[in-house]
């Protein structure tokens, strides 16, 4: 059994590794479908400003789409999940995770939202914010302002997750503590916004 069991776990973990890629394949379709989402969802909002058809030329055919951004951050934090949770309590992996996670967003954000500012210098236009707010626009931290670029909103709560998954990483007991907060604030968010939501 010796040479044979070893063969056949190799085997099975080589089915295990190609079962994941697929399911993974899949999840990064979904995610280009809730993009394909939100692109629609603009580009209807974009279609019916007044310059432009002034009116969304197929009505609410599509008024669904909105939906494309809740399903987006859903998959994003599934596949965060399936990727980097095996990291959770091994602290040693956490310099990495940041490393990765800061990487894939920041460096194209600073240059589209440099881009947006230089414009608006150039325009006469300092898009209202303070010098605290183009800080912290700059750094994806949530504040009274908005981001600069102001479809950077989801950006902000993206980092927001990655920031708690880090936590998760760095150390295994605040799970729970996560988990149930952000459970309590969610039914504190439905209860007092109900319809709103």
């Amino acid at each position: 059994l010796g040479v044979g069991g070893a063969r056949a776990r190799q085997s099975i973990a080589r089915l295990n590794r190609s079962a994941a890629r697929h399911r993974l394949v899949g999840l990064q379709i979904c995610r280009g479908v809730a993009a394909l989402l939100v692109v629609v969802y603009h580009g209807g909002r974009m279609v019916a400003l007044p310059q432009y058809a002034g009116y969304v030329p197929v009505g609410n055919a599509f008024a669904f789409v909105h939906a494309g951004v809740d399903f987006f951050f859903v998959l994003s934090g599934l596949i965060i999940t399936l990727v980097h949770g095996g990291d959770i309590g091994r602290s040693g992996l956490l310099a990495g995770y940041l490393w990765r996670r800061l990487i894939r967003i920041y460096p194209i954000y600073w240059v589209v939202t440099a881009v947006v500012t230089a414009e608006g210098l150039f325009v006469g236009s300092d898009h209202g914010h303070s010098f605290f707010g183009l800080i912290a626009s700059a750094l994806l931290i949530p504040h009274r302002d908005g981001p600069v670029l102001g479809v950077a909103w989801t950006l902000e709560h993206e980092m927001l997750f990655y920031g708690l998954f880090a936590l998760a990483i760095w150390r295994r007991q605040l799970v729970a503590p996560l988990v149930a907060t952000a459970l309590v604030l969610m039914l504190l968010a439905a209860v007092l916004l109900g319809a709103n939501l």
